[in-house]
């Protein structure tokens, strides 16, 4: 993947409307609830140069840590 392409990625996953993809398109990890994706928000403090948005994995299979 070009930096280009990269950044504009980058940019569009931080955007307020990105929203996590439909759990049907999801790989089967997440389909078959072994791993959950959360969307956290984004930190509205513009003088914070890491503001991002991110994403919480979590493992839901007994045992996991």
């Amino acid at each position: 993947m070009s930096q280009s392409s990269s950044i504009a990625l980058n940019i569009r996953q931080n955007q307020e409307t990105f929203t996590l993809e439909p759990i049907e398109d999801q790989t089967p990890l997440f389909r078959f609830k072994y791993l959950e994706k959360t969307l956290n928000p984004i930190k509205n403090n513009p003088e914070d140069i890491n503001n991002y948005q991110t994403v919480t994995v979590k493992c839901l299979v007994k045992g996991c840590k």
